[in-house]
């Protein structure tokens, strides 16, 4: 699945990415603690991705990538 990342470069295929994996996060907000584990994991690979965006994307393909999320900058960084 990396690889299939790293070619990923535009704002559509970005919000496609995220939509899905911050979708995912949602549904791993169990209580056990193999599912806290994955959420985890999950919020990790969404900061990699939203950093692999910000170097991709140029400004204003960024701004409209985090109003499409609804995310303010604070959440982009978290």
């Amino acid at each position: 699945m990396q690889e299939k990342e790293e070619d990923v470069s535009t704002r559509a295929e970005w919000k496609a990415v995220l939509v899905k994996d911050f979708l995912e996060l949602q549904r791993l907000a169990g209580q056990d603690a193999s599912t806290k584990e994955r959420h985890s994991l999950k919020e990790q690979a969404i900061g990699h991705q939203c950093c692999q965006a910000g170097e991709h994307l140029g400004d204003p393909d960024l701004a409209l990538l985090k109003k499409t999320l609804r995310l303010n900058d604070w959440q982009w960084q978290g």
